[in-house]
């Protein structure tokens, strides 16, 4: 297993987050992709009036890209090395995968970009379930 420092340890959702959606930019302005960064949330806006955005348990992106000539639709929810999957995301998740989503739960933009080189390689949807290692914290 992965050894991971003290600095990975403390790197933020919203740092890692940053990192993918500038990779996968990238390659959407390649025409290689697509891609949705998915903000989920709510606000009270000053006249008090409070707004949802997004739907609870969605993934944090969205891609949607072609892996083996087959269109495929990649939900990848991303939590820093200690974060845990919500009730909501993990019911998400189920659905998502029903109807012939591929899920990730990631932790870094190194797991993403492995995601990516097998989809433009090889067919995603025959991923081996342990293609992502398990990282081990300190």
């Amino acid at each position: 297993m992965e050894e991971l420092s003290k600095k990975q340890l403390e790197l933020s959702e919203s740092k890692i987050i940053t990192s993918i959606c500038s990779y996968l930019q990238y390659l959407e302005n390649m025409n290689k992709l697509i891609f949705i960064r998915n903000n989920t949330g709510c606000f009270i806006n000053p006249k008090g009036n409070f707004y949802r955005m997004g739907k609870t348990g969605s993934p944090d992106i969205l891609i949607f890209l072609t892996t083996n000539n087959k269109f495929a639709t990649i939900g990848l929810e991303v939590k820093n090395f200690t974060g845990k999957q919500s009730n909501s995301q993990k019911e998400f998740q189920k659905k998502f995968e029903i109807i012939g989503g591929i899920y990730f739960l990631i932790r870094s933009l190194n797991e993403t970009e492995k995601i990516i080189n097998y989809a433009f390689k090889k067919d995603l949807y025959k991923l081996p379930k342990d293609f992502l290692c398990k990282t081990k914290p300190l």
